[in-house]
């Protein structure tokens, strides 16, 4: 009965999904794991080199539909993967849902088809293991509203300069050494953050903004590994980076916040923990962003939190945000 539970996973995760596809506010990313962390069920099934390499290509799928589903104007989510030891009580499960983009209700036409990839392993009863994982993306296209429309896009402002300073830190499980994070990024708007920010605190709608920017910084080692044998950290620098930003409101834990993503085709943050027994990288470099603003009160001023997306890199910190140049000319 538990592998045919297991094996009915996918279907229900779909129907649920698409359920769920009427929302029309975006949503921060959440994600939820259970019965343990990835690294540890990848140590209990490792006398499976199947169901390993197939845990791992369930970790390699989430995260590529995440960057695939991230370029589209708007979007909903949801990847779940389930690992199963049948010889013991519960299961490990890992969920993700996200939303971005404009609101669903301003997509151009019909939203497409749902995007669906699934890898299965071990539901024949072939293995004392079972790996199971499904990712689900819903896209669709947004259309421009004008200024005066609620829960649109801003048009008006266009040229607005930001500059953004983030510091932080990062790390990885298999080393207890740590990167210390100092970036920075000028992006110029489509439209007005200002005019979106203040709406959007406003009228409690999500007003999105998009610009085009150039990211630099450094991930350095500032603290190294005490185990040199096992793993070492290496730092890494770039230097304009062009990115794409995307910025719209959304609610969170009772207070406002104003989700921002950077997204990028090179490598924004790139340290990575090199693993010598093993001759290989145990993370990538991230492409994506997270950066949640917090703070409004100072006008032309945002300030929050900021997270690495898409890879193992843990790297997160403190950001702020000001306004440089408005569009009618110098902010101040």
């Amino acid at each position: 009965m538990q592998k045919m539970a297991l094996a009915v996973l996918l279907p229900l995760l779909f129907v649920a999904f698409l359920g769920g596809c009427s929302q029309t506010a975006p949503v921060p990313r959440e994600t939820t794991e259970t019965g343990g962390t990835f690294e540890e069920w990848k140590g209990k099934i490792q006398d499976d080199p199947e169901a390993l390499l197939h845990a791992d290509k369930c970790k390699e799928l989430m995260e590529n539909t995440l960057l695939s589903c991230m370029q589209h104007e708007g979007f909903t989510l949801n990847s779940i993967m389930e690992i199963t030891d049948f010889t013991a009580d519960e299961p490990y499960s890992f969920q993700d849902a996200a939303q971005g983009g404009c609101d669903s209700a301003l997509a151009v036409g019909k939203t497409h088809e749902p995007e669906v990839t699934n890898i299965q392993y071990g539901t024949d009863g072939s293995s004392s293991y079972q790996v199971v994982c499904s990712s689900v993306c819903v896209w669709w296209q947004c259309k421009e509203e004008k200024e005066s429309n609620r829960g649109g896009v801003a048009t008006a402002g266009a040229g607005e300069v930001w500059e953004a300073t983030l510091v932080g830190e990062g790390g990885n499980a298999y080393c207890n050494g740590r990167f210390i994070e100092d970036f920075g990024f000028t992006v110029t708007m489509d439209s007005s953050m200002t005019s979106a920010i203040s709406r959007s605190l406003a009228d409690l709608s999500s007003h999105t903004v998009r610009g085009n920017g150039k990211f630099s910084g450094s991930e350095l080692v500032d603290v190294q590994s005490a185990y040199p044998d096992s793993c070492t950290l290496e730092g890494t620098t770039v230097s304009n980076i062009p990115f794409r930003m995307e910025a719209y409101y959304t609610a969170g834990s009772g207070s406002p916040i104003f989700q921002i993503w950077v997204r990028a085709n090179d490598t924004l943050i790139g340290g990575r923990v090199f693993m010598p027994a093993q001759n290989s990288y145990s993370n990538i470099p991230a492409e994506k962003l997270n950066l949640m603003g917090t703070d409004f009160s100072t006008p032309g001023r945002v300030e929050g939190n900021w997270r690495a997306v898409g890879s193992d890199n843990s790297a997160h910190g403190t950001f702020v945000m000001t306004l440089v140049t408005s569009s009618t000319g110098t902010h101040g």
